[in-house]
């Protein structure tokens, strides 16, 4: 569950609140603590700004926002906003806004907003989640591609495409056409005469071996 504004962490202002707010408390140095006028201030330094007579703290602590669309939001220790046109810093154990390109005090230390921490979260997990996406998805097409390939090979190998087309017309299978093609190969070729040379000339020879004449019929 989140809070919409006027519900939100008060902003720390230099010196006063601005008009229409109202303030919760000094925080350290010279800053207060400051809320909108149509929220209640519930804390001291890091004050909370709450609407309907209700302590929201638990509630902003799960889900930090400003009490202002417009402030800046910032955690040291505990959550607080600055002006849109200052920035959060650090010094001495408080904390403290001041305007960008100012002076700060000796020893502060500027502090790095909240809601940039985590916009800069969001969009570079949203770029490694991206990158993934599509490193996963040329994976997963490379092993159909390759699997389609090696299916193609093996049956290419079984000779079954080398099969006319015409066959089916005629009635002859195609596994029928194969096993015929298997027999044809292993076949051996007619011979004549099976351990005999043959002569084409009566009487002749043919390496050595003796020619027998063909006998005429009658």
């Amino acid at each position: 569950m989140s809070l919409d504004p006027p519900s939100g962490f008060a902003i720390r202002r230099d010196g006063t609140c601005d008009e229409n707010e109202t303030k919760c408390g000094n925080t350290g140095n010279s800053f207060v603590s400051c809320c909108p006028d149509e929220a209640i201030c519930y804390g001291w330094h890091n004050s909370n700004c709450c609407t309907g007579n209700q302590n929201c703290t638990l509630t902003l602590i799960e889900s930090p926002t400003c009490a202002n669309d417009t402030w800046t939001l910032y955690l040291n220790g505990g959550y607080f906003c600055c002006a849109p046109d200052t920035i959060g810093y650090a010094n001495s154990g408080t904390d403290g806004c001041a305007e960008a390109g100012s002076t700060l005090p000796s020893g502060a230390t500027v502090l790095v907003s909240h809601s940039t921490d985590q916009n800069v979260g969001a969009i570079a997990g949203g770029v490694v989640g991206g990158v993934a996406g599509v490193v996963l998805l040329g994976i997963a097409c490379y092993l159909v591609f390759r699997r389609r390939q090696m299916g193609d090979k093996l049956y290419r190998r079984d000779g079954a495409n080398d099969i006319p087309d015409s066959l089916g017309t005629a009635g002859i299978s195609k596994g029928e056409y194969s096993a015929s093609r298997e027999l044809d190969a292993n076949s051996l070729a007619p011979q004549e005469l099976y351990g005999q040379a043959r002569c084409e000339m009566p009487g002749s020879e043919n390496n050595g071996a003796q020619c027998r004449p063909t006998a005429e019929l009658p």
